[in-house]
């Protein structure tokens, strides 16, 4: 490769005017220009008179003399006086730059505009980090090229090893398989001990309106504003290689990259947490993961230990209740609720702050499945969580979030009958409404799931200018463990300059060194107060980050505050304000979930304080269990103040139905020889239509044979996606097609599943036979009629398929509503 030519333009405008300068101060300073190791760059005339003789000796003198004049010109630290006294706190002073007289006055060479392929063409941009720019800077693409080592040296051979002749040993000195196998052999990273299992998404948040009476956070700072975002959904318990759809917590983790920097949004899909001290955390996790003797159950919770553990913190009764719920096992990370979980703070231009709790809310609904359902979607497709995120966006269905907010003075939190710092409870929407202040939209793969969505970086210390936290000592941990654990993780400090992590915002700092630095900082400068740097990086002041005041007037102590020890009047909120089918489903959760526990003293202990949230409940799961409900467990406190709210609707996943869209629901339509084809086709053509992902699904792929049209490509067969991949199903007219899969164990297998899960079925053409093959009663356990269960010519007019009489009408909008669950009987009668 050539050597590129230095530019001298650079040079020659970066000394204009030195010589004279030089010369001028040189008269009173001297040897300002000697050096040890070098001639004096510098001769003086028979006058006494420094002159500079080469471009080098001018470049010198300039950085030497703007660095005497930058330093005199902070003979003081002028932010000294303004570090004393609250007044001080309340309003801190900006730095006080010197803008140095000449660029290259803080550079760290002379040299730095030396001109090469690899150093590029040394032009400075003033105050700039190029770390910071797009992912773009880092994206690679090999199309149309060789083969290289990561030196870039080219392979000639990837097939085969050096050996010493052909049948003979590998020698050492083959460098090319010793670098290989060395970066295949460190390729993983530790996983992350919480929330290892995730998948992720690149989107926008998009503000509704100005929300700068309450904060001057980026994102919220006028209307119709797009901030860029990076979001990973995760499980808790499992490790890195588990199943998507374990009875688990999910986490929804949101990472803001705007303009003052990143803001990480750490939630779950769950508005409370396990405990309320970050001291219990360790204890917590090692309750809930793999029992240490012999690392089973894997990503669940079924076990002994978490449920000794359990037992023995009442504060936990109230998350217990959700996760027992089916909000633990989600249909889709498209239709599962976020929370931040803890009270933080939004802080407004003044420095006035309230109290806030973020939720956020699936357009498309909130939407779970049954637990039958989910143990076998784990065998089926244990990616389908990742998948169903991926092809959705894939397929441009984007993922759509509005994000609300529950805003509160610290007065009115004084008032509740709760402690809004105590991460096991809500503030119920009754008593402070959630406003939607904009929304979110994933529409953007990543390009790569390890340098994305493996090395991501989420710590909810990661606020901006606007956001602060509460007192929550849940929270107060947090901040501290998030950070620590990427530093293990992702090898070192540097972690934020990996590409996903580094913020759109410049950064500049005087952190230096540590493993993996990306970045080369420029000048001599690596501390602050300085003056050869020109005071910079600076102190922002007031436009910087600022904590909001809160007052503390009581001494160190390890106890909690009185209202934390109510632990059982808001998981009795959340239970009783679940429909009937959730309760029992919740019951149901304990019932298997206590099954698996070998301890029978520790079954009675769950049942003993559950029994301290709802009769029913702890009747329904001692009723499970087979044995009698033993007296309540006692309580903490006895008289724990009246709540405001007893019922909150909200809380219902039935709450939410979503905004009517079936985009993305998938449709399976069993097709074999002999089906009627137009009907069928016609379906399939209006549930494309609608947004949805309609499949023709047979015994084996290939082509069938219908009894009328051209023949039907089956895109996909029973065995490789089972009933429990699909959201709804249709059934073909046709008699000799119907009496062909009623004969088929798959397809009443198939057929069941939808049945018991509740899901809506399409019989085109009444698809009788199939239908009292597979024992499918046409009516609910009531003898009331099955909106899930749309009988061609049973009710539902025989029209168009675009008329609102017509049957795939009717099968839409039950796929609308999600499920049926008046269907449902426990045990299964089907």
């Amino acid at each position: 490769m050539a050597t590129r030519k230095r530019k001298s333009s650079a040079a020659s405008s970066r000394s204009t005017g030195a010589s004279g300068a030089a010369a001028s101060v040189l008269e009173s300073v001297g040897t300002i220009l000697s050096t040890v190791s070098a001639p004096s760059t510098a001769t003086l005339d028979a006058d006494g008179v420094a002159t500079l003789d080469t471009e080098s000796q001018q470049r010198l003198a300039t950085q030497k003399i703007g660095a005497q004049a930058m330093s005199s010109a902070l003979m003081s630290n002028p932010l000294k006086p303004h570090e004393i006294g609250l007044e001080a706190g309340d309003e801190p002073q900006a730095g006080q730059p010197v803008e140095p007289p000449n660029p290259i006055d803080t550079a760290s060479t002379v040299t730095e505009d030396t001109p090469s392929d690899k150093l590029g063409d040394g032009v400075v941009q003033a105050g700039y980090n190029a770390n910071n720019e797009s992912l773009d800077r880092v994206r690679v693409d090999s199309g149309g090229q060789t083969l290289t080592t990561n030196q870039g040296v080219p392979i000639a051979d990837n097939q085969n090893s050096l050996k010493a002749g052909l049948r003979g040993p590998t020698v050492l000195e083959d460098f090319i398989l010793r670098e290989k196998i060395t970066h295949f052999d460190h390729e993983r990273i530790p996983e992350r001990v919480v929330h290892a299992r995730g998948s992720a998404a690149h989107g926008y948040f998009e503000c509704y309106e100005a929300l700068t009476d309450v904060t001057r956070a980026a994102p919220f700072a006028e209307a119709g504003k797009r901030t860029p975002v990076f979001v990973r959904f995760s499980t808790v318990l499992g490790e890195r290689g588990a199943a998507d759809l374990n009875r688990d917590v999910r986490g929804f983790a949101v990472k803001f990259y705007t303009e003052e920097g990143n803001w990480d949004l750490v939630g779950n899909n769950m508005p409370v947490f396990f405990i309320q001290d970050a001291m219990k955390f360790p204890d917590l996790v090692h309750a809930a993961k793999p029992e240490p003797h012999h690392q089973m159950p894997q990503g669940a919770s079924a076990h002994d230990t978490f449920w000794d553990f359990a037992g023995l913190m009442p504060e936990i009764s109230h998350m217990l209740c959700w996760a027992m719920s089916d909000r633990a096992i989600p249909r889709s990370y498209r239709t599962m609720q976020g929370f931040g979980v803890h009270t933080f703070r939004l802080v407004n231009e003044a420095g006035e702050s309230v109290f806030v709790k973020f939720h956020w809310n699936p357009l498309a609904g909130t939407h779970s499945v049954v637990w039958d359902e989910a143990v076998k979607i784990n065998g089926a497709d244990p990616d389908f969580h990742r998948r169903d995120l991926w092809e959705s966006i894939e397929a441009g269905a984007y993922p759509e979030y509005e994000l609300g907010l529950q805003i509160f003075t610290e007065e009115q939190a004084d008032g509740f009958s709760f402690d809004v710092l105590d991460a096991t409870k809500i503030v119920p929407e009754e008593l402070v409404p959630v406003r939607p202040v904009g929304k979110m939209v994933l529409n953007r793969n990543p390009d790569n799931f390890f340098a994305e969505t493996e090395q991501v970086a989420f710590c909810t210390q990661h606020v901006v200018p606007g956001i602060d936290f509460s007192n929550d000592p849940l929270l107060q941990g947090r901040n501290f463990s998030y950070l620590d654990t990427q530093i293990s993780r992702l090898g070192g400090p540097n972690f934020h300059e990996i590409p996903i992590n580094a913020p759109l915002a410049q950064v500049h700092n005087n952190q230096r060194d540590g493993m993996h630095r990306q970045a080369i900082p420029r000048g001599r400068v690596n501390y602050e107060p300085n003056s050869l740097g020109g005071g910079c990086p600076f102190q922002a002041g007031l436009m910087g980050f600022k904590s909001a005041p809160a007052p503390v007037f009581e001494h160190k102590v390890r106890a909690k505050p009185e209202k934390f020890a109510d632990h059982f009047t808001q998981a009795r909120l959340f239970f009783e304000s679940q429909s009937e089918v959730e309760q029992n489903h919740i019951i149901g959760a304990f019932r298997f979930e206590l099954s698996r526990v070998q301890t029978h003293a520790v079954r009675e202990r769950i049942v003993s304080m559950m029994a301290n949230v709802s009769t029913k409940l702890a009747e329904g799961i001692a009723s499970g269990l087979g044995i009698p409900v033993p007296p309540p467990q006692p309580r903490v406190l006895e008289n724990p103040a009246q709540p405001e709210v007893t019922v909150s609707p909200a809380l219902s996943l039935m709450a939410r139905p979503g905004n009517g869209s079936i985009a993305g629901r998938r449709v399976a339509l069993f097709v074999c020889d002999g089906v009627e084809a137009d009907s069928l086709r016609a379906a399939h053509a209006a549930l494309a239509k609608a947004g949805a992902a309609p499949r023709f699904v047979g015994a084996r792929l290939g082509r069938v044979t219908p009894a009328n049209g051209a023949p039907i490509d089956v895109e996909v067969s029973m065995e490789a996606m089972p009933s429990v991949l699909w959201d709804g199903l249709v059934l073909p007219a046709g008699e000799a097609a119907q009496s062909t899969l009623a004969a088929l164990g798959q397809a009443k297998e198939f057929l069941k599943d939808q049945y018991r899960h509740c899901k809506p079925i399409l019989a085109l053409g009444g698809s009788s036979v199939l239908l009292d093959a597979a024992s499918i009663p046409k009516t609910l356990p009531d003898g009331g009629v099955d909106p899930g269960l749309v009988l061609e010519g049973a009710g539902t007019g025989s029209g168009a398929d675009g008329d609102a009489g017509s049957p795939v009408v009717a099968f839409m909008s039950a796929l609308a509503r999600h499920r049926v669950f008046a269907r449902e009987t426990d045990p299964p009668a089907v």
